[in-house]
């Protein structure tokens, strides 16, 4: 078994199902459940573990009615870069929270420092090793940092 209760798994597209069905619109997987026509209408959607038992899945979208298999699932799932990028949601495993949690109660430059502080080494980025993406972060960071502190310095100097 792959997954674990919790993961968000994306079922098999209709073009793979299409492909794979026998004549009783039927796939069926080496030792696991068969993927049948009804439950074809989940092609391609996302879904919640919610449940493991007898080495077979049941997730959140199709109300318990069927039994599904790792062979059933994509094996990437494509991230979702705008409503939930890893880079900001890994704290949500830990300890229920994400990134956006903090920064919404910060002004925009401490919200870009924690916000920079919090996802250095989470992001990946072509062109960039980990390390080079890492050290941009850190380096954005020291901008912000040093940006609220000149602001502060000089509004402490005018009140002077």
């Amino acid at each position: 078994m792959k997954h674990k209760v919790g993961d968000v798994v994306q079922i098999k597209s209709l073009d793979w199902y299409n492909e794979n069905k026998d004549e009783d619109d039927w796939v069926v997987g080496e030792h696991m459940s068969g993927f049948g026509f009804d439950m074809s209408k989940y092609c391609g959607m996302k879904a919640k573990i919610s449940e493991i038992s007898n080495n077979q899945y049941s997730i959140d979208i199709d109300e318990g009615s069927w039994t599904w298999c790792d062979y059933m699932f994509e094996e990437d799932i494509p991230e979702d870069m705008v409503n939930n990028p890893s880079h900001y949601t890994w704290l949500k495993d830990k300890c229920g929270i994400e990134v956006i949690d903090i920064t919404r109660h910060l002004d925009f430059v401490s919200g870009n420092i924690v916000k920079y502080a919090l996802r250095a080494s989470k992001k990946k980025e072509k062109g960039y090793t980990d390390k080079e993406k890492e050290l941009e972060d850190w380096k954005k960071c020291k901008w912000y940092i040093e940006d609220k502190i000149k602001s502060l310095e000089e509004e402490i100097k005018n009140t002077h």
